[in-house]
């Protein structure tokens, strides 16, 4: 699991294949999309990627709570079959 520190390394850095950022809590066309793009691993990292939802895309927090109904939704994308096959993926606030 990620560190509070290894997190807050992440933020300031800019998006990239591994790093995906977002300030809505319900964007699930771009949830889809990043954790899609990070199972595929097309450049071959073997490193996990992120999705970062509280994060402003100049690595500032966004100052917003998450909450467990915005977790389901995470959740979602490992277990109702939308992506094929299902991802390895942990959820964490």
């Amino acid at each position: 699991m990620i560190t509070s520190e290894h997190l807050i390394g992440l933020l300031p850095q800019l998006e990239q294949d591994r790093i995906e950022k977002t300030i809505s809590p319900n964007n699930t066309r771009k949830f889809g999309e990043a954790i899609s793009s990070f199972a595929n691993n097309l450049s071959n990292h073997n490193l996990p990627g992120y999705l970062l939802v509280v994060g402003h895309e100049n690595g500032v927090l966004a100052g917003m709570t998450i909450d467990e109904p915005q977790l389901q939704i995470l959740l979602s994308f490992r277990t109702d079959c939308r992506l094929a096959p299902p991802p390895a993926m942990t959820v964490a606030k």
